[in-house]
Formats: structure tokens, C-alpha cells, sequence
């Protein structure tokens, strides 16, 4: 049995966010934290060192296009795919990039279990999102 480490952003070099999925779950509990508040407390959990993004499904609102809206945090949109696939995306790219274990340094917050399955086979870990709030 092997253990995790205590400190979750351990080896974290980015945070990715399932907006969506996110914001639904907020809603479904009627969580304290409203949605506006959301960025400051993220920035707030994750150490200075870990870049979030946070993807939602769609195209953008206006002015919000890869928006990076407070240091270390930005806004990604999918534009005509899903966000799921543009999270795939983005851990096959990692992956790409720094190599086999590369994908290892993200972790992606996501209730759906399919795309937690297929993320964890891209090499990226992934939390739930209850775990945020």
C-alpha cells in the first residue's frame, strides 16, 4: 500500500478546474461560497506555485477569452466541444510536452466518472469536486 502525500498541491504544477461541474455542484448544495467569490478562494487554497484554470463548456462570454482574471488564475472555454474534451486535451498536451510522467504534476477537479477514468489514463490525478468546497 503505498501512502499520498498529506499536502494534496504536493508536486502540482497546475490545477484544472471542471467549471461546469463545478458550479452545478455548488448550486445542487446550495454552497455558501457564491459563485463570484469562487476565483478568490481558489487562489487562496492552492499555493502561489500552481496555475489554475478553470474550464467551462461553450464559447466564452464576451472579453473572457483565455481571460486570465486574477495572478496564477485563468478562464478556459471549449468553445464547440465539450469541456471534458478540451481537459483530455490539455493533460494528452502536458503529457506531450514534458514527456511520459509529465501529465503526473496536474490535477484535475471532477465529479464525472468517465472523464475521471480517462484523465487518470492520460497520467493526470484528480480530486473530486466536493474536495474544493
Amino acid at each position: 500500500m503505498t501512502s499520498r502525500p498529506l499536502d494534496p498541491f504536493s508536486g502540482t504544477a497546475r490545477l484544472l478546474i471542471d467549471g461546469s461541474n463545478l458550479l452545478g455542484l455548488m448550486a445542487r448544495q446550495r454552497a455558501e461560497t457564491p459563485p463570484t467569490t469562487l476565483i478568490g478562494r481558489l487562489r487562496a487554497l492552492a499555493p502561489a506555485s500552481v496555475a489554475i484554470e478553470v474550464v467551462f463548456d461553450g464559447p466564452p462570454d464576451r472579453g473572457l477569452r483565455g481571460t486570465k482574471v486574477a495572478p496564477g488564475v485563468s478562464v478556459r472555454h471549449s468553445g464547440h466541444r465539450s469541456a471534458d474534451a478540451l481537459l483530455i486535451d490539455l493533460v494528452d498536451q502536458e503529457r506531450m510536452r514534458t514527456g511520459p510522467s509529465g501529465a503526473a504534476g496536474l490535477l484535475v477537479v471532477t465529479d464525472d466518472a468517465d472523464l475521471r477514468r480517462a484523465l487518470r489514463a492520460g497520467g493526470a490525478r484528480v480530486a473530486g469536486a466536493t474536495w474544493l468546497l
